[in-house]
């Protein structure tokens, strides 16, 4: 299994997709599914991101990039992909404890886990509340 994924930084929202492939066309027509044009995107120096960025003058995004082998952030553009990073690594953890990856539902198993991520980090009576509120806002009645 491959997997895509993104962080908007600043609405705390991740996104991780099921994909055939991590080509730079593949990562490009998840990008316009996903982000908006005008964002900026933080990445590492990963081959695919590098043609990505190289078709900076076709895309409708700003590309910014951080050198791992060197930095952790860009001391030139700020780019960090840390936080990204931590998601993949717990999600890893994550489908491995629990063998989710040979499972003909993936996708279900993925949303469940981005939702936890977001939403049900503090348990108790919060998670519940935010459990009940998008139950809510997925069946209204």
């Amino acid at each position: 299994m491959q997997c895509y994924s993104q962080l908007d930084r600043e609405a705390l929202a991740i996104v991780f997709v099921q994909v055939p492939n991590r080509s730079a066309e593949t990562l490009m027509g998840e990008n316009q599914k996903f982000v908006l044009p005008g964002t900026e995107i933080w990445t590492d120096e990963w081959a695919a991101y590098r043609q990505l960025k190289n078709l900076r003058r076709v895309s409708p995004y700003t590309w910014k990039t951080v050198n791992h082998s060197r930095f952790l952030v860009d001391p030139t553009t700020g780019a960090c992909t840390n936080q990204v990073e931590g998601y993949w690594s717990r999600f890893k953890r994550w489908a491995r404890e629990t063998n989710v990856l040979a499972s003909p539902i993936i996708d279900t198993h993925i949303d469940a886990f981005v939702w936890r991520e977001m939403f049900a980090q503090n348990g108790g009576a919060q998670t519940f509340k935010n459990l009940l509120s998008h139950i809510r806002m997925k069946y209204r009645v």
